[in-house]
């Protein structure tokens, strides 16, 4: 399940179906997160895990986490009948992208500290977090990082079986802040 915890004047508060909560045809108001007046209402979410590194500086060992306003974020094509469907580069969409070096830990109550990274020439980790943009008709996101917050990763199955659980409060300086938890499951 994700949803929203608080807002700090930039988030929307609301609470997001749980994919059984959705099977089951039960769901509540929307989580949509806004960074640089950008609004992501959030339609669904999945994690990628590698042995080697999606950012060259931060060690290897890393997972990343996307939550997306599009569904189906893993893979699937785009239905015709699809209103927005996967991620359509004719139309508007966002992404808070987050992505927690796993060797720098494996204890959940500590947090994956978040900073500016530079994924080329370093330094970088254990926490970073992105909110992108991407304009109607473009392929290249206008991205936002985040200066500073916490990733925890509170629940996490190595084997991809569970989903992965935690929270996040993330500071992207003059462009806002955001927290919220989510439950998601790999696309892997």
């Amino acid at each position: 399940m994700l949803s929203s915890t608080r807002s700090f004047g930039v988030a929307s508060v609301g609470w997001a179906c749980s994919v059984a909560l959705l099977l089951s045809g039960g769901c509540s108001k929307e989580t949509s997160y806004t960074v640089a007046s950008h609004k992501l209402v959030v339609k669904d979410s999945g994690y990628l895990t590698t042995t080697d590194r999606f950012c060259n500086a931060a060690a290897a060992g890393q997972m990343q986490l996307t939550i997306v306003d599009f569904d189906p974020i893993c893979g699937a094509p785009i239905p015709a009948t699809a209103d927005g469907g996967a991620r359509d580069p004719q139309l508007e969409h966002n992404e808070l992208e987050m992505l927690f070096v796993l060797s720098a830990h494996d204890d959940p109550k500590l947090p994956y500290e978040v900073s500016i990274p530079d994924c080329v020439l370093g330094p970088a980790g254990p926490g970073i977090a992105k909110f992108k943009h991407y304009a109607s008709g473009s392929t290249v996101p206008e991205v936002t990082d985040a200066v500073g917050g916490n990733l925890f990763l509170t629940t996490y199955d190595k084997t991809d079986k569970l989903p992965a659980k935690g929270q996040f409060d993330l500071d992207f300086g003059l462009a806002g802040k955001v927290s919220g938890e989510f439950e998601t499951y790999t696309c892997n």
